[in-house]
C-alpha cells in the first residue's frame, strides 16, 4: 500500500517548487491549516532579511573597495592601458558575485513558498511562463550582471579619477559622482529598514518610556514564525512581527516595517533580481485576495487591500530611485561620455539603452496595472468597503480607515513623479548620445 504524502507535501507539490529550492521549516510551516489572519509571507521572511541584509553590505563593501582600490593602484599612470589587467579586483569582484549568488539562492528558499502559495506561476519578462529552474537561471544571470556593472563601475571610476589623462576629467567626475550615489540605497535601507534599539509611539514615533521615566526597549523576533496566541492553543498569533525603524524615530515616516518588506528593499539594494520579482506580483496577488473578501461582505479587508496597493507603490518608488535615477541614469550619462572621449563601440551602448528602458517600463506597467485596478475598476467598492467599515472605535484600522484612498493617491503620485524623472533623464541621456552621433556626422563629412 502506498504511503499518504504529508500534508504540506501535497500543497508544496501543487507549486511546482523543487526540495532543494525550500526550506524544510518552511515546508512544515506552509502545510499547517492556518487562515491568512494567522500566517503570512512575513512569518517566514526573518532569516531571508538577514542574508539579504548580508549580501547589500557585502556588494557596496566591494563598491568601495574596488574604488579605493583601483584608484591607489592607477594613482599617475594610463587607466586606459591596464586597468582591465587588475587580478585582484577581478578576484575580488568574482568572489562577491558568486557569494551573493548563494545569498540570494538562500534567501528564495524561505520566501519562495508562501509567494508561490499566492502567485501560483513562475513568470520571466513580459508574461511568459516558466519553470522554477528557467525562472531562477534568468533572474540570477540578471542580479550577476548587475552586481558585476555596479562593482566595475566603482573600479572604473576610481581608476579614471586617479589616472594622468586630463581629457577623461568629466566622464571620471560623472562617474564618481554615480558610484556616490550608488552608496545612498544602502544608507537609506538602514534608515527606513533598521529597528531602532527603543519602541516608539506609533502616533508622534517618540521614544516611549515606563512609569518610572526608563525608555523601553524594542526586541525584535528573529526566529521563524511570529509570537504564539495565548488563548488559542499554541497556534499563532493574528498580528504579524512588526518593528520600529529610525525613519519613524526621525520623523521621515510612519509606517512600521516587517521582515517580509525588509528582505525586499535589502534584496533591492543588493540587485537581487529574484526578490525583485517577488515585490510586485505577491502583494498583487493578495490584492485580489482581500478584494474577494471585501465582495464577500467582510468591509474591514478594506485596510489590507489598500496597504497591499500602498506596499507596491513604495517598493517600486524604491526601484525607480535607486536602480533607476542613481544607477542607470548615471550610468548611461557616463557611457556616452566614455563613447565620445574613448571611443567605446555603439552596439553595447544602444543595448544598455534598451535593457534600462525595458526594466522600468516593465516596473511602471505593473504598478500602473495595479493602479488601475484598485483606484479606478474598484474604486466603488473601496468606497463602500470604508463606509461599512465595522465599527471597532478605538482600533487603529478602524480610526484610520479614512485616510486609505488620500495616502494611496499620495504614494501612487509620488512614484509617478520618480517614474518621470528616471524616463526623463532616459531621454537626456539618448538625446545627447544623438547630438553626439550627429556631430560626429558631420566631422567626417
Amino acid at each position: 500500500m502506498a504511503a499518504v504524502p504529508l500534508l504540506e507535501d501535497r500543497v508544496i507539490a501543487l507549486f511546482d517548487v523543487p526540495c532543494r529550492a525550500y526550506a524544510d521549516q518552511a515546508a512544515e510551516h506552509i502545510g499547517l491549516p492556518y487562515d491568512h489572519t494567522r500566517c503570512s509571507i512575513a512569518d517566514f521572511c526573518a532569516r531571508s532579511h538577514v542574508l539579504a541584509r548580508r549580501g547589500a553590505l557585502l556588494l557596496y563593501g566591494g563598491v568601495i573597495f574596488e574604488f579605493a582600490w583601483s584608484t591607489y593602484t592607477y594613482w599617475g599612470r594610463s587607466c586606459t592601458e591596464d586597468s582591465f589587467t587588475d587580478w585582484i579586483a577581478k578576484a575580488v569582484g568574482i568572489t562577491s558575485v558568486v557569494t551573493l549568488a548563494v545569498l540570494e539562492f538562500r534567501c528564495m528558499k524561505w520566501v519562495i513558498l508562501p509567494w508561490q502559495k499566492k502567485a501560483k506561476k513562475f513568470e520571466i519578462p513580459l508574461g511568459f511562463p516558466a519553470t522554477h529552474c528557467v525562472w531562477c537561471c534568468f533572474y540570477q544571470g540578471m542580479s550577476a550582471l548587475s552586481q558585476l556593472s555596479v562593482l566595475a563601475n566603482a573600479h572604473l571610476a576610481g581608476s579614471m579619477r586617479a589616472c594622468n589623462h586630463a581629457d577623461k576629467l568629466r566622464a571620471s567626475w560623472i562617474l564618481a559622482i554615480g558610484v556616490a550615489l550608488m552608496c545612498i540605497p544602502p544608507i537609506m535601507s538602514v534608515i527606513y529598514l533598521g529597528p531602532t534599539p527603543w519602541t516608539l509611539d506609533e502616533d508622534t514615533g517618540r521614544i516611549q518610556v515606563d512609569d518610572a521615566g526608563t525608555q523601553t526597549m524594542q526586541k525584535v523576533k528573529w526566529s521563524f514564525g511570529r509570537h504564539p496566541d495565548p488563548g488559542a492553543s499554541g497556534q499563532p498569533g493574528t498580528d504579524e512581527v512588526r518593528f520600529f525603524v529610525w525613519a519613524q524615530l526621525l520623523g521621515l515616516d510612519d509606517w512600521e516595517s516587517t521582515h517580509f518588506e525588509a528582505t525586499l528593499d535589502w534584496g533591492r539594494t543588493a540587485f537581487m533580481q529574484c526578490l525583485g520579482d517577488v515585490t510586485i506580483s505577491f502583494p498583487g496577488a493578495e490584492m485580489d485576495f482581500f478584494l474577494q473578501k471585501m465582495k464577500e461582505g467582510e468591509y474591514q479587508m478594506v485596510t489590507q487591500y489598500m496597504r497591499r496597493f500602498q506596499l507596491i507603490c513604495r517598493k517600486a518608488t524604491w526601484v525607480m530611485l535607486s536602480v533607476g535615477l542613481m544607477k542607470s541614469s548615471v550610468q548611461l550619462v557616463a557611457q556616452v561620455s566614455l563613447y565620445d572621449l574613448l571611443k567605446h563601440g555603439k552596439p553595447t551602448l544602444l543595448i544598455n539603452f534598451a535593457a534600462t528602458l525595458g526594466s522600468e517600463v516593465g516596473v511602471m506597467t505593473k504598478v500602473v496595472r495595479y493602479w488601475y485596478k484598485a483606484l479606478q475598476v474598484n474604486r466603488d467598492a473601496v468606497k463602500r468597503a470604508i463606509r461599512h467599515y465595522p465599527d471597532k472605535r478605538g482600533d487603529w484600522a478602524y480610526d484610520h480607515r479614512h485616510e486609505l484612498l488620500p495616502e494611496t493617491q499620495r504614494l501612487f503620485r509620488n512614484f509617478a513623479l520618480v517614474s518621470s524623472l528616471a524616463l526623463l533623464s532616459w531621454l537626456t541621456a539618448l538625446c545627447w548620445f544623438v547630438m553626439i552621433m550627429a556631430h560626429k556626422q558631420g566631422s567626417n563629412e
